[in-house]
């Protein structure tokens, strides 16, 4: 097999399970795998649940960091022991990221875009405003930027400026987690969450929770951990009474219990229902927040503890035992060829308050994802453009003068009609 170094590669092949153990028993049977010295392991491909006699298609993706002197081997990995795999054929072929990115462009206008007639009424409107200039502005966007916050960048004024502008939500790095707010037993300390709520508040920006809990055990505090479990429980609904009363109504989500795929401290020790119980009594006490599952790797493929059929299954569960499950989070950090880069202190604005490069691309693209339309009104009266989800505001000038209108484009499948008083 010949590869241009770089270039990511698609492994597909087709394959069946033996009858020497019931199929279907396993979701995600299988990896494709190449083995060079020079090529960069390759994460588990994805399947369809197996069935007993049809073959099912797996799918990977790898990239050669060098072109292999002999050639690669791909081959099937995975299957539970007893089980015989057939592979009927094996197709590797190159990723042509200019199809991908024009293929996820086109979703993107179908998923996050929407068709707009503004028809100007009104007493001889259409004759009055046929021709006049219009110009669509959009405010904001419906699909939101965050950005992590913590009492040191509140303080640097070039941080809150590029911030304000820019962004439109807020989560606390640390500061809502229960090792910050109660580090000691009995001891509380919300000063830092009060002070980055009220800065978000008199910016109009609002936060997500994160986190009530942290099921990975090495995030949770040692007093926490060398609790019996009869003062276990005793904590945890002391920290969601104490934390949810406090902040009741004031952050839109929350994140319950962090990274259950990858953790099961509570479980392990109250039980297999206090996941479920932890949002129903977040729930209870603050019943207009949106309460979400989090973890990460569950999109790329590289986590066996973190599959996508396994944070389906999870949600399900929750489900089934009355969990409000309100949200699902996907949480991640730039990757490339050359391997993980996670800069701690990445910045997007200099401390100077110049903006740098990072951050001038991440303006531009804000901007590729703003909607804006100029033009003249038909002879109709309507004026047609095609826009991002979000809050508008449209000016038309005519020979009486310029007239302001706000409006909101929601999501939908059909053209939206709005009525523009002149």
């Amino acid at each position: 097999m010949r590869s241009r170094p770089g270039c990511p590669r698609r492994p597909s092949t087709t394959w069946r399970t033996g009858t020497g153990r019931a199929a279907g028993t396993f979701s995600r049977p299988a990896a494709a795998a190449k083995r060079t010295a020079s090529a960069r392991p390759s994460p588990p491909a994805r399947s369809s649940p197996a069935s007993r006699t049809g073959w099912t298609e797996i799918k990977g993706v790898f990239r050669l960091k060098a072109s292999p002197a002999s050639g690669a081997a791909v081959h099937v990995q995975g299957a539970p022991a007893g089980v015989d795999v057939k592979v009927m054929d094996l197709q590797v072929f190159a990723t042509d990221r200019k199809a991908r990115f024009k293929k996820l462009r086109k979703k993107t206008d179908k998923v996050r875009k929407r068709d707009v007639v503004l028809k100007f009424a009104g007493a001889g409107a259409s004759s009055a405003v046929s021709g006049a200039s219009i110009r669509v502005m959009q405010m904001d966007t419906s699909f939101a930027f965050g950005a992590c916050i913590n009492p040191a960048v509140i303080q640097e004024p070039a941080f809150v400026d590029y911030f304000t502008k820019h962004f439109d939500w807020a989560v606390f790095e640390n500061e809502l987690k229960w090792y910050h707010t109660e580090a000691v037993q009995g001891q509380l300390n919300y000063a830092d969450p009060d002070a980055l709520l009220d800065f978000c508040d008199r910016h109009g920006k609002p936060v997500r929770g994160h986190c009530i809990f942290w099921a990975v055990d090495r995030m949770v505090q040692k007093w926490v951990k060398d609790l019996p479990n009869d003062q276990l429980a005793a904590a945890v609904q002391g920290r969601l009474t104490s934390l949810l009363t406090r902040y009741a109504g004031r952050f839109p989500h929350y994140d319950v219990n962090n990274e259950m795929l990858h953790g099961t401290f509570f479980q392990d020790r109250l039980g297999d229902d206090v996941n479920a119980f932890m949002f129903k009594e977040t729930a209870r006490l603050d019943p207009g927040a949106a309460l979400f599952v989090n973890d990460y790797n569950v999109e790329g493929g590289g986590d066996p503890n973190a599959t996508p059929e396994k944070y389906i299954a999870q949600v399900n569960a929750l489900m089934e035992k009355g969990a409000p499950v309100g949200g699902i989070g996907l949480q991640g950090h730039v990757t490339n060829p050359a391997g993980e880069i996670i800069c701690d202190d990445a910045c997007l604005v200099n401390s100077d308050g110049t903006i740098n490069d990072a951050g001038q691309r991440f303006i531009n693209l804000r901007q590729e994802w703003t909607s804006h339309a100029r033009g003249k009104i038909d002879s109709d009266g309507n004026f047609k453009f095609r826009g991002y989800h979000g809050s508008y505001v449209v000016q038309l000038a005519t020979a009486t003068g310029k007239m302001h209108r706000a409006f909101s484009v929601d999501k939908g499948d059909t053209p939206l009609v709005l009525d523009m008083d002149v």
